[in-house]
């Protein structure tokens, strides 16, 4: 069962890139026209990889947290485009299929779900039992690629509107259905303010206007965090976190209790 829009949404991105419809596939550019790549010595098209939109819940289950993420990253064997039936489900047999991308749920989990929701349970912000269905990660862009170079911004540019209502309205959307107090209504964004704040300038130039609420570090210095809001979407907190050579991870442990009781 897909709850709401955006997940049967996905679901049809996933039926197209099955079909190999890549020209206009569901309001995005044809990633073989730039191109995109899924390794750096340009032998493999980002293309050939299933590509990984949303992981984690579902939209049947009990919401706890919502991260968003640039991409997926680099694809392996285990996702090249021959691993998967022409009708399989995203939502079922793949996310939902325990057995299918062990490395990917596994990432998900410890780098993604558990940090988030440990932090809540140590804080006594969360009391429920949790695990990764209770999470949900959210990938700005849905193409493996192996790094975040030229071309993926050129990508990111030439799509952002799909980006803002596709990905960036799909986390805000569950994250009014989160079941805690603290990030009730709030989106995290695992990427630091430059970033961020190039995506919000692009949104900018599309009419999508955002304003940045506060920034901070933790106690420590090592753990940082900028607040922002999109006026199109008054009731959501978007808090992007990073840290002093915490690369594509969350700060320590300490860090995070700072930041999260800052938000």
């Amino acid at each position: 069962m897909i709850m709401t829009q955006y997940y049967q949404y996905w679901e049809e991105f996933i039926k197209q890139w099955q079909c190999k419809n890549l020209s206009g596939i569901q309001d995005w550019s044809n990633p073989d026209e730039l191109p995109l790549y899924n390794t750096s010595d340009k032998k493999e098209l980002s293309s050939s990889f299933i590509p990984e939109p949303w992981w984690g819940n579902d939209g049947t289950q009990p919401l706890y947290s919502v991260v968003i993420n640039f991409n997926p990253g680099a694809g392996g064997p285990k996702q090249k485009r021959c691993e998967f039936p022409h009708d399989c489900s995203y939502a079922n047999d793949v996310v939902g299929n325990a057995e299918v991308l062990p490395e990917t749920r596994k990432w998900h989990q410890s780098k993604r779900a558990m940090r988030i929701l440990n932090t809540l349970h140590r804080n006594h912000w969360l009391k429920e039992s949790f695990g990764l269905e209770n999470h949900l990660s959210v990938e700005l862009f849905p193409w493996h690629t192996k790094g975040v170079d030229n071309d993926f911004m050129t990508y990111l540019k030439q799509n952002i509107m799909a980006v803002y209502k596709h990905s960036i309205c799909f986390a805000a959307n569950e994250s009014r259905r989160i079941q805690n107090n603290k990030l009730h209504s709030v989106v995290i964004v695992r990427t630091n303010d430059i970033k961020a704040q190039s995506v919000l300038d692009e949104l900018k130039q599309n009419g999508i206007l955002s304003e940045i609420q506060g920034e901070g570090l933790s106690s420590s210095g090592k753990g940082k965090y900028m607040k922002f809001r999109f006026l199109s979407l008054p009731d959501i907190r978007f808090i992007c976190v990073w840290g002093e050579k915490s690369r594509n991870n969350f700060p320590p442990n300490k860090d995070m209790d700072d930041i999260m009781g800052m938000i």
